[in-house]
């Protein structure tokens, strides 16, 4: 389900597969496994849905995506400096929950 997803989205927008790959700094083993039916990690799918504009739902091609895991992988994949602003909004959103209570 994956690949043929991954596969008609790059179709849509004229990007060989292949050249999406190498563009992400993939390695062509990835096609290979993806074409068996594996699924890539988290962070690289949420790389693909962004450079393809598309949902990582889309390209599951259903919901089976862990919100808590994808969350992890865009938190992993930020610079300290931003990873500290993500912080500093979590707690200030802790915070005013805790004061609603």
């Amino acid at each position: 389900m994956f690949y043929e997803n991954l596969q008609r989205a790059c179709d849509e927008r004229k990007i060989p597969v292949t050249n999406l790959v190498a563009e992400l700094g993939l390695s062509s083993g990835n096609l290979s496994s993806w074409k068996k039916g594996n699924k890539p990690r988290s962070d690289t799918l949420i790389k693909i849905a962004e450079r393809l504009g598309v949902s990582v739902n889309y390209l599951l091609g259903d919901d089976s995506a862990d919100p808590k895991e994808l969350f992890y992988a865009r938190y992993a994949a930020l610079s300290p400096q931003d990873r500290k602003t993500v912080d500093a909004v979590i707690s200030a959103l802790e915070e005013s929950q805790s004061n609603q209570k």
